[in-house]
């Protein structure tokens, strides 16, 4: 059943049950106020009609009966009642065909002053009272109501038909109203419908009169966008799933064939003397320890990914810089590394292992991954309410529509993924996660020398100075 159908419905049960509610109250009340004004019309003319018929001494006087009709249009029904029985002094009704007199039994008048109901013989109905004209007698005078029933049914019959009618009415300009109001429902489902099967117009805005509608519209587009949104989200994140499990299984699969190749060279006997056998199983060892690091880099990444938040501490920055950038001279003495800090320490409540690997990792992207030479800066300090931590390079850099990616596991900008290129592309993956757990930012720029700056951003424990930066160390 449609909604305006079942309203149209509604509108029209609640206005019938309103006209039988007000016709059980008004008719009743309309008989009831019918039937009093009677009762005093009756007592007021109840004197005047006993002084015209009864003399003070309570005789009847001769002739007077044909003086009650003198009362105008009403006409009554006079009874003398005494303990001899009931006499008919007069009836109601026009002189030519008179109504029946009210049947009344001596013992059972209504009290003096008092208004009953009578009937007569063949069922009309009288208002009568009685007052008291001496010698035990009791003059009754009645007058008829059948009129008064006769005007109820008309009133029945009218409210009836206008009830009806107007019940009908209303339903149908409640029908009309109701489907000019809904149309706007109705073109917002066709919308709906048409969303739902492929239309590339992805808005539901309707044009609605009605508040609630306009709200509803609003709501329904702002769910489509995040609908939409959600799916573009679960489509790019599905795409990148399946480059992750590709880049995955191609740096797996570079060691496992460059081992399966040296032990099937070794259980063939193409491997000739000590030295040849010694220097492959060498080789083997050296892609196997790169596929132990490639899967303890995706443990790491899984374990991050579950956001635990790692055991933390004060730990002093300057001093983990110091030792990154001793580790990192080690390892590759020829480049440039400089360090800009502030004068004091510097404070962070964060896992001292893993603030290591982060800063060990940056360095060793800018080792890998640009040309001997490629000077590096470090620099940290305050800045608002964190710390923010920089290494830029000079080095060839990243295009800028793919800097949003540096940070995605297993990309290279270099797409021939050739070993010579560098390392397995988890390093600045494991950089974001780390940063992520502390509650931090990261994120990647162009350096002022053309390369790339990755700058990190770590909530400080304290509110210290803005951030001053001075070149303290150089190495």
């Amino acid at each position: 059943m449609h909604l305006r159908t079942k309203l149209t419905l509604g509108i029209l049960l609640a206005t019938l049950a309103t006209f039988v509610a007000v016709g059980f109250v008004a008719i009743p009340a309309a008989k009831i106020a019918l039937r009093d004004r009677i009762d005093a019309r009756l007592r007021a003319d109840l004197p005047a009609i006993r002084a015209s018929v009864v003399t003070p001494r309570g005789e009847l006087i001769p002739g007077a009966l044909e003086s009650v009709g003198a009362l105008g249009d009403r006409a009554y029904a006079l009874v003398l009642v005494g303990r001899s029985g009931v006499k008919v002094l007069a009836t109601s009704g026009p002189p030519g065909a008179p109504d029946p007199p009210p049947e009344l039994a001596v013992g059972d008048l209504a009290a003096l002053g008092g208004v009953e109901y009578a009937e007569a013989a063949d069922g009309s109905q009288y208002r009568y009272t009685t007052v008291d004209i001496g010698g035990d007698r009791s003059l009754v005078v009645a007058a008829p109501v059948d009129d008064l029933g006769e005007l109820v049914d008309d009133l029945t019959r009218t409210f009836t038909l206008l009830a009806t009618g107007g019940a009908g009415v209303l339903a149908l300009m409640s029908w009309w109203w109701i489907r000019r109001s809904t149309r706007p429902i109705e073109r917002l489902t066709e919308r709906a419908e048409a969303i739902a099967g492929g239309d590339a117009d992805r808005t539901l805005s309707v044009p609605a009169g009605i508040a609630e509608l306009r709200r509803l519209t609003r709501a329904l587009d702002a769910m489509v966008a995040s609908v939409d949104a959600s799916l573009a989200i679960r489509t790019q994140s599905e795409a990148r799933l399946r480059e992750f499990v590709a880049n995955a299984s191609h740096e797996l699969r570079t060691p496992l064939t460059s081992i399966s190749g040296y032990l099937q060279l070794d259980l063939d006997g193409a491997l000739a003397g000590h030295e040849q056998h010694r220097r492959s199983m060498g080789r083997a060892l050296a892609e196997a320890s790169r596929m132990r690091r490639i899967v303890a880099d995706l443990q790491l990444l899984t374990e991050l990914d579950e956001d635990l938040t790692p055991a933390t501490a004060d730990v002093d920055l300057v001093e983990v810089l110091h030792e990154a950038i001793a580790d990192a001279n080690a390892v590759d003495p020829t480049r440039t590394r400089t360090l800009d800090v502030g004068d004091a320490p510097l404070i962070v409540r964060v896992n001292a292992d893993q603030l290591r690997q982060v800063i060990a990792n940056l360095l060793d992207n800018v080792r890998v991954h640009t040309p001997p030479g490629t000077a590096t800066v470090v620099s940290a300090g305050r800045q608002g309410g964190g710390v923010v931590i920089e290494v830029a390079d000079d080095g060839p850099g990243v295009p800028d529509d793919e800097l949003h990616r540096v940070f995605d596991r297993f990309w290279r900008h270099d797409v021939s993924r050739s070993r010579g290129s560098g390392g397995s592309g988890l390093g600045l993956s494991i950089v974001a996660a780390i940063v992520a757990t502390h509650r931090g930012a990261v994120h990647a720029t162009r350096s002022p020398g053309g390369g790339l700056a990755v700058r990190i951003t770590l909530p400080s424990p304290n509110g210290a100075p803005p951030w001053t930066t001075k070149v303290v160390n150089r190495q």
